[in-house]
């Protein structure tokens, strides 16, 4: 008997591998590499240096101190300095997590084929890097990619919930652990409330018994009443203030997205931003290969990915003087100097933004062709939507609206900020939906062409990134 149950787990354990051999390799890859990274970089030597010199490695005074001057994550940042004690924690988390990235964008798909899920894979090192390092390996992952890959997770659960799938108890568990851990982010705390508040209702509406949506809601709505009534949160915020911004209160709501738009535009447009060229390119393939698409469509459909590859970059890369992103980043650090609200009749405002809007017009335009008013396609507007909803949504924080990153590679000044990841995310995600239905086609060649074609986008993004980490003394080389 217990000879038959250990066959029985071997062969579960060599039919799990055999499906998911890509997510081990990938992990095995990120715990490698994240040997590399520094973890005494700008925020994590801070924050190691006054849990040790100023709290003694108290815990627990270090906590109160923060809920009252600095910041309401108090699960968040106690498991930071853990890992800042303990660097090889932070080292196997963070490959875990990039893992549970590739998995639960697998996950999310729904279509069991090893191209979508090596796609996965490589998307997961298409997340750009300096949104991991860019205050701090350590700090800044934890606070951002951490947190939205395990709302991401919580999402695939309830996404297979809503097709009926059977979930494992300890799925709904560890699902439970995720929302305590990504809703003490404020921002990832109204994401997830949005999405659980929406899963909710669609449960209650089909008299469907599943109890996450609705634990995952309770838990989110009291950790955004806890941010919202924390003195440390309202205390960075008059910091912020001060030291970004101090005119800030008296810009009017609609000149802080429209600056926040502006941002966007000059970020995912006139930058190496490879999520929006990834998401672009996945369009024109599908546009390209869909025999219904009309030519002037397919002609159109190549101007978003052609003008993104251009301006972040052609121009980028090869040395010019007073070229167009010049302009428009000069501009850019322009409103971080004189801490002034930008003129937004200068051209070099509403140029970013004309053009982002046309690109984000062909791409919904795209989006309606190819799956007119059906569900995935109003599916993946509304995600498109949601996650430019929630990167202007950023602009009302000083810090956030206002900051500029600092210069990472020798051609010039790179405009970064971790916060674009909040948009980075939903095109990510947004790019697996696609590559499905890209991996479905019966054309053989185009499957194996666009995967090589994505192994080796993967390989450049990420030596490039690598570069900037090195250039601004992230890496230990």
């Amino acid at each position: 008997m217990d000879v038959c149950v250990a066959d029985t787990k071997k062969s579960r354990l060599l039919l799990f591998l055999k499906e998911y051999y890509p997510l081990l390799i990938l992990f095995l890859i990120v715990f490698g590499l994240s040997f590399l990274a520094s973890t005494v970089y700008l925020d994590d030597d801070y924050f190691k240096s006054v849990f040790e010199l100023d709290w003694n490695y108290d815990i627990f005074a270090f906590m109160n101190d923060h809920y009252h001057t600095w910041s309401s994550r108090l699960i968040i940042e106690p498991i930071t300095v853990l890992c800042l004690e303990i660097p090889l924690l932070w080292r196997f988390a963070q490959a875990l997590i990039t893992t549970l990235f590739a998995y639960s964008l697998y996950r999310i798909v729904g279509k069991k084929n090893v191209f979508i899920l090596l796609s996965a894979c490589l998307i997961s090192l298409i997340y750009p890097l300096v949104y991991n390092y860019e205050m701090g390996f350590v700090t800044t992952s934890q606070n951002y990619l951490w947190t939205m890959v395990l709302c991401l997770y919580i999402t695939s659960l309830l996404i297979r919930q809503y097709r009926n799938e059977k979930v494992p108890l300890y799925s709904l568990i560890l699902a439970l652990l995720a929302s305590l851990y990504c809703t003490n982010e404020e921002v990832m705390a109204v994401a997830t409330l949005a999405i659980a508040l929406v899963f909710s209702i669609i449960f209650y509406l089909r008299r469907e018994k599943y109890w996450l949506s609705y634990a995952v809601l309770l838990i989110a709505l009291i950790e955004l009443i806890f941010a919202l009534t924390c003195p440390g949160n309202q205390a960075r915020y008059d910091a912020s203030v001060a030291s970004f911004f101090p005119s800030f209160n008296d810009v009017n709501f609609f000149s802080k997205i429209a600056i926040g738009y502006y941002r966007t535009s000059a970020s995912f447009v006139f930058a190496d931003n490879w999520p929006m060229i990834l998401l672009l390119s996945c369009l024109c393939i599908l546009v390209l290969i869909n025999k219904k698409t009309p030519l002037w469509l397919k002609i159109i459909s190549f101007i978003p990915a052609l003008a993104v590859v251009t301006f972040g970059l052609v121009i980028k890369y090869v040395p010019s003087e007073n070229s167009l992103c010049d302009w428009v980043w000069n501009f850019a650090y322009a409103i971080e100097n004189t801490r002034a609200v930008p003129d937004m009749s200068n051209p070099a405002f509403y140029i970013p933004c004309l053009a982002f809007t046309i690109i984000l017009s062909i791409v919904i335009v795209d989006i309606i062709s190819l799956y007119r008013f059906r569900w995935k396609g109003l599916v993946l507007i509304s995600i498109l939507m949601l996650g430019l909803g929630t990167q202007l949504g950023l602009s009302l924080s000083p810090s956030s609206a206002f900051t500029l990153a600092f210069s990472s590679l020798a051609s010039g000044n790179v405009y970064t900020h971790r916060s674009e990841s909040f948009f980075a995310m939903p095109l990510l995600i947004l790019s697996i939906l696609l590559i499905k239905d890209i991996m479905l086609c019966q054309n053989k060649k185009i499957i194996y062409s666009f995967s090589i074609s994505l192994s080796l986008i993967t390989i450049i993004c990420f030596a490039l990134y690598s570069i900037d980490c090195h250039n601004v003394g992230a890496l230990l080389i």
